[in-house]
């Protein structure tokens, strides 16, 4: 069950936000970035949140997710 929460907080924390980092979420959550990325990576698949690249000036780009029309209804 807690699995489940974890992706109802994420869906949570993306809605009051108008997109969010995977470094975001995880500090948000107290969770490690791999285990925000496992999350969304299953939420993407779902059809519930989406990631859009967004550079930097340097270093590798960053992915910024939001929710998509069928994760607001969620």
């Amino acid at each position: 069950m807690a699995v489940e929460s974890t992706k109802s907080r994420i869906l949570a924390l993306l809605k009051r936000s108008a997109g969010s980092t995977v470094e975001e979420l995880a500090s948000a959550l107290d969770l490690a970035r791999m285990t925000v990325r496992q999350h969304l990576a299953t939420l993407q698949r779902d059809n519930l949140v989406t990631a859009e690249e967004v550079r930097r000036p340097t270093g590798r780009p960053h992915f910024a997710y939001s929710l998509t029309d069928e994760g607001e209804e969620t």
